[in-house]
């Protein structure tokens, strides 16, 4: 006859050692309890977390993001630093008007006009200190007032929190008040569309209509700034001094250059002293523009950079120069520019209806004659 197996017997039996962790203590439990001991097992590790024991902590595996995705995104990074806010016609930010503002590193951050002049602009922001004007390219309307709606393949900038950088991004849907946006960390959203501003070149940006001749000494030299920008300047040089011409290059490849004289020298901090004053710029033979208001002062102290921008504007207005530029440290009245490169080459670049206009009127290599060549050789 089969004897019936005992408790202790049967529970034994049961396979593995996950199964009935508390064997030895078996006769203690009641049969009930031991018994859903027994059927009860640890679940085993999912596919979405997984136990790092090491750090005693769960370690969660990313998702794997697609190639494609992340070339689009640093595409759209890329194209937006030549790209502007899109702007109706007639759009012209008055002092209190929230607008878009362009730091040096390139990111946008929201803010509020305080000075307006011709094409410049004062900015007042809660996140940067701004003692500088900034040009038309810098500045761009605030989502409220953009148009037209983002479409899809469209560059945009989506609204940080609060005070932080707008994030650019790439559209790939739009569905009425929604639209889909790849950001740059290759991640898709979708963002309400008062969140959105469209990106656009520089020639689809309206812009007031000034032309060189008519704009003011200070416009004209901060669109001449942008101007050569857009050209792909990459640094100029004044050597050899004693030529008293700037020239201007894109890498290795000499674009243009012009005539100068330097007007003042800003820095070291809240202060400008003049050319004339600089005692190392007379022993070195530099060209500066000579003193010619007595009031005028050799060092001006505790003073923002725009003060600087003013009177180096005063001072070329009234020795009839071109424009002004700054060359680094340097503020120097500038005449005789001229483009050493074919315009052709030029006309098929994206370049703003301003910097058209400059092209328009710079006269071609062809049109004037070189400057005399200088070499470092000396008479034998």
């Amino acid at each position: 006859m089969h004897r019936r197996a005992s408790v202790s017997n049967r529970y034994r039996s049961l396979p593995g050692p996950d199964t009935l962790r508390c064997l030895p203590m078996r006769k203690m439990i009641p049969v009930s309890l031991l018994a859903m001991i027994a059927c009860t097992k640890e679940p085993a590790p999912s596919a979405q977390a997984t136990r790092d024991f090491s750090e005693s902590r769960p370690r969660v595996r990313e998702a794997a993001i697609d190639p494609k995705n992340v070339e689009i995104a640093r595409r759209a990074v890329e194209s937006a630093r030549n790209l502007v806010p899109y702007r109706r016609d007639g759009w012209s930010p008055a002092q209190g008007a929230p607008v878009l503002y362009r730091v040096s590193s390139g990111g946008w951050h929201l803010g509020t006009i305080d000075r307006a002049e011709d094409v410049r602009y004062r900015i007042e922001a809660k996140r940067h200190r701004l003692d500088r004007w900034l040009g038309p390219f810098d500045v761009g309307p605030p989502p409220e007032l953009a148009d037209p709606a983002p479409r899809p393949d469209d560059v945009v900038l989506v609204r940080g929190r609060g005070d932080a950088e707008w994030s650019v991004g790439h559209v790939t849907a739009v569905n009425g008040d929604r639209v889909r946006v790849l950001l740059a960390s290759a991640e898709t959203h979708d963002i309400a569309r008062a969140d959105l501003v469209r990106l656009v070149p520089r020639q689809n940006a309206w812009l007031p209509p000034y032309t060189p001749k008519t704009m003011t000494m200070l416009s004209r030299s901060m669109t001449m700034a942008e101007f050569l920008s857009e050209m792909g300047v990459t640094r100029f040089d004044f050597h050899p001094h004693a030529d008293k011409t700037i020239k201007w290059y894109a890498g290795s490849r000499r674009i243009a250059d012009a005539r100068y004289r330097i007007i003042l020298s800003w820095g070291p901090y809240r202060k400008y002293t003049m050319g004339w004053a600089v005692d190392a710029f007379a022993r070195n033979d530099f060209p500066v523009v000579p003193k010619q208001d007595p009031a005028e002062q050799a060092v001006y102290t505790n003073v923002l950079e725009d003060a600087a921008w003013e009177h180096a504007a005063r001072i070329a207005e009234r020795i009839s120069a071109d424009f002004f530029y700054r060359a680094g440290t340097l503020f120097v009245a500038v005449s005789n520019f001229r483009l050493l490169v074919p315009k052709s080459e030029l006309e098929t670049r994206d370049m703003s209806t301003h910097s058209r206009a400059i092209l328009a009127e710079s006269a071609a290599p062809k049109d004037r004659p070189a400057p005399p060549r200088i070499t470092d050789k000396r008479p034998r």
